[in-house]
């Protein structure tokens, strides 16, 4: 009878804003409960009672309507599924509640053996509200924006800070994280910035299992004597540091050699700080 086309766009957007305006799922199912009318069926064809292969005959006949300008117009199945956005499945279980003269109540979320049930809307904004509570920091050498929780912090922390701030809330570790990843976009720990990439080339050959042993053995030893030479370095700034604390005739100054233009960067400091004793390496 091609009753879907029978209407125009503004008479369908009409139909789906009445569904959409609805408080809850109840709501809904009771207002398209009552566009569905049945009746018993009037009559049955024969059939061969032996043949277990033909399927039960139909106890009752259905009737679908919709309400568009004030008017109940009568439609057909498929027509009635299509204009409300809704799915088989449940114009079924409509039909079924209707016979047994039961209104519709929304049973998600109150089986504790199901995975699949809905969760509270408040569960969602208690996570929010407690995510959002969280202090969180940039970083300043990326060109995304992105922010980063405390490097003490990790999911099990979080989640074990949110269960005692909400013990009636029951969430389970996992759902807390899917629920972090897909609407957050906040990362754990400071990221690595300016890294070593002597130590991450190393630290790769250690960790990939398609070297040999003499090659991870000679990448361990070569990490091993960079480390002592960068903390060597690093007692040598200390020490300067602390010898310009205590003397006034000392400055230290800290260069990249690749990055300046001076080809000599002792000429360079001695001509910027003349009697002043300058310790550079």
């Amino acid at each position: 009878m091609r009753c879907f086309d029978a209407f125009s766009s503004e008479q369908k957007t009409q139909i789906i804003s009445r569904i959409n305006e609805c408080d809850n799922k109840n709501d809904q199912d009771s207002y398209l409960q009552c566009l569905i009318q049945y009746h018993a069926v009037e009559r049955h064809r024969s059939r061969n009672k032996t043949t277990e292969s033909i399927p039960k005959p139909k106890t009752y006949s259905y009737e679908y309507y919709v309400k568009v300008s004030g008017e109940t117009v009568k439609v057909c199945k498929a027509a009635y599924i299509n204009l409300h956005g809704i799915s088989k499945k449940r114009v079924e279980r409509l039909q079924k509640l209707l016979v047994q003269d039961k209104l519709p109540k929304d049973e998600r979320g109150r089986s504790a053996s199901s995975r699949h049930n809905a969760i509270p809307g408040d569960i969602f904004l208690s996570i929010h509200d407690f995510i959002k509570s969280i202090p969180v920091h940039d970083v300043h050498y990326s060109d995304t924006k992105k922010y980063y929780f405390s490097s003490n912090l990790n999911m099990k922390i979080l989640h074990n800070m949110f269960i005692t701030k909400n013990p009636q809330s029951g969430v389970k570790y996992d759902f807390f994280v899917r629920c972090m990843h897909e609407n957050f976009n906040i990362g754990l720990g400071q990221p690595q910035v300016d890294v070593c990439g002597y130590c991450e080339e190393r630290k790769t050959k250690l960790r990939n299992p398609a070297l040999c042993d003499a090659v991870k053995r000679v990448a361990a030893g070569e990490l091993s004597i960079h480390n002592r030479r960068a903390k060597k370095f690093y007692h040598k700034m200390q020490e300067v540091q602390q010898l310009c604390k205590e003397r006034d005739d000392v400055a230290g100054f800290v260069f990249d050699s690749s990055a300046t233009t001076h080809s000599c960067p002792r000429d360079f400091l001695l001509s910027a700080a003349e009697g002043v004793r300058i310790l550079c390496s």
